[in-house]
């Protein structure tokens, strides 16, 4: 199955889970970049447009919600999926105002799902 829009940027610091999630998505027909930092997810971003970006909201350089509006302010990202284990309700708030969050604990078929829920809401605006 081949998407109609561009690729997904896959930010995650935790290298088994970028794997894991990385092999989900593409199983289900996606291109997916991985980047493990901010700084790298940065990288990425100049190199190419993302329809969605999926994001962990505690990165090794910084906060994945300032790296959304990084990105949202570049035109880099279309949309953002959150994918995290963080608990803090105030980071959970700001990164639902970015986009939809997903709970590690719950999988990457969440993840799958909520991603492809983004696509759609693409496909109109186009």
């Amino acid at each position: 199955m081949s998407r109609e829009l561009g690729p997904l940027l896959l930010v995650e610091d935790d290298l088994a889970v970028a794997r894991a999630v990385a092999r989900v998505l593409r199983s289900a027909g996606y291109s997916v970049d991985v980047a493990g930092s901010c700084v790298q997810a940065r990288g990425r971003a100049e190199e190419r447009r993302y329809a969605v970006a999926i994001v962990d909201i505690e990165l090794p350089d910084g906060l994945g919600t300032d790296l959304a509006n990084e990105l949202f302010d570049q035109r880099r990202v279309e949309r953002v999926v959150f994918f995290t284990s963080e608990a803090l309700q105030g980071l959970l708030k700001r990164a639902a105002e970015l986009g939809p969050v997903v709970a590690k604990r719950d999988g990457p078929e969440a993840l799958l799902a909520a991603v492809g829920e983004q696509l759609p809401a693409l496909r109109a605006r186009s």
